[in-house]
């Protein structure tokens, strides 16, 4: 697996030799496993453990373990206790919580590579998670292999091959003891729905992985046709009809998708599909989030924020 990581790192460009990494140090087997690769491979690596304080004294056990490792390994370390539980906003889940707790404290990292432990189970797993909600070719997309700084070697590596990898040269590691529950959305995937798909297909996770890395590759090309077209129909109007009318229909709505979100609007299929057919019609005009709208006028497309009158509120 060691040549693996490394075939991985250099094809998709993922670190050079003089690159800062900072490791995201659970403690389990994953994350063991990658802090003891980018050693074995000579990075100038440290490791960050978040404690999430979701599991009490399991929780202050496993920060422990990864202070102990550590200074056993001669790795600097930089821990981080945060209270996942108080800072879940209302309909957020445990798990999205601590994920974007992870991630704020990711984003001070400047300078740095952040090398997370994700897998291939990993992978297959959010993309079945993505297809379960409804999802397009992003979704499909699953887990990148890298973005902005984030970087994640593993990720063509299976879960069994990163346990082998961890007996084989004696790796100690900790086991989440959630992960063996059915208590999230992740687990219930991994504990009960992926094992049917590996009897059904044993090589499933690998299958998986060939196909998020083609589809990224798609919805790389499709982002590429999309900015272009951004820079050649936008002015300070808003976006040309006549040019937008000429592209194809996939490139249009990605564009669509993309105007939406720069107002921090989540963009529905419903939404990109109206907006799409005002283009076609050339004219009209359509609420999307409170007093934003899409309109196609005098030859232009454009979003706006429009304050509602007394009368119409």
């Amino acid at each position: 697996m060691l040549m693996k990581a490394k075939a991985v790192i250099k094809e998709y460009s993922l670190l050079n030799a003089d690159d800062k990494v900072v490791v995201g140090l659970s403690g389990g087997a994953d994350s063991m496993a990658l802090l003891h690769l980018l050693l074995a491979l000579g990075y100038n690596v440290s490791a960050c453990h978040i404690n999430h304080q979701l599991r009490g004294e399991e929780s202050d056990s496993d920060q422990r373990f990864v202070e102990q490792i550590c200074s056993e390994w001669n790795v600097p370390l930089s821990v981080f206790n945060v209270d996942v539980n108080s800072l879940k906003e209302k309909h957020m889940s445990t798990e999205q919580a601590a994920r974007n707790a992870r991630y704020e404290i990711f984003s001070g990292y400047e300078g740095f590579k952040i090398a997370t432990a994700h897998n291939a189970n990993d992978n297959a797993e959010t993309l079945l998670i993505n297809i379960s909600r409804g999802t397009g070719l992003k979704g499909l997309c699953s887990i990148p292999i890298k973005r902005n700084n984030i970087v994640r070697p593993l990720l063509f590596s299976t879960r069994a091959e990163i346990e082998k990898y961890c007996l084989e040269n004696s790796i100690p590691f900790v086991i989440d003891s959630t992960n063996l529950t059915d208590d999230y959305t992740r687990n219930k995937i991994r504990n009960n729905i992926i094992p049917r798909l590996v009897e059904i297909n044993p090589s499933f996770i690998e299958s998986i992985s060939r196909l998020t890395e083609n589809i990224t590759e798609e919805n790389e090309f499709i982002e590429a046709k999309m900015r272009e077209l951004y820079d050649n129909a936008y002015n300070d109007d808003g976006f040309s009809l006549e040019i937008l009318k000429k592209a194809d229909k996939i490139v249009v709505k990605r564009l669509i998708s993309k105007i939406i979100k720069d107002k921090g609007i989540t963009p529905s299929a419903l939404m990109i599909n109206s907006a799409y057919q005002l283009i076609k019609d050339g004219q009209g005009k359509i609420n999307i989030s409170k007093n934003y709208f899409i309109q196609v006028k005098n030859r232009k497309f454009h979003i706006f924020f429009e304050k509602q009158s007394y009368r119409n509120r």
